[in-house]
């Protein structure tokens, strides 16, 4: 039940970023409890359809990294980047 939950409002979210077109993300790398590096996963986006723009951010999970380097850390942003659809050309 809570992970057909935790699906359905990631879903609401990456719609939400989708319909506001540009979004950022914001990283945060962690060791976890066992020691494993571990990535906390944000998006940020801008809803500026009504007339009081507004300001989103949206944890979505944490990505599991095998080492900090910068090639590693890319790598893994761009898959979850895949993975959940978003267009990499919007991303600001």
């Amino acid at each position: 039940m809570i992970n057909l939950l935790a699906s359905e409002t990631k879903t609401n979210i990456i719609k939400n970023i989708k319909n506001t077109k540009y979004f950022s993300i914001i990283l945060d790398c962690t060791p976890d409890a066992s020691h494993q590096e571990q990535i906390s996963f944000v998006l940020r986006c801008i809803d500026v359809s009504s007339t009081q723009i507004q300001v989103f951010e949206y944890f979505l999970e944490f990505l599991r990294v095998d080492d900090t380097t910068g090639k590693c850390i890319f790598g893994v942003i761009m898959n979850e980047i895949n993975n959940i659809g978003l267009d990499i050309s919007n991303l600001r």
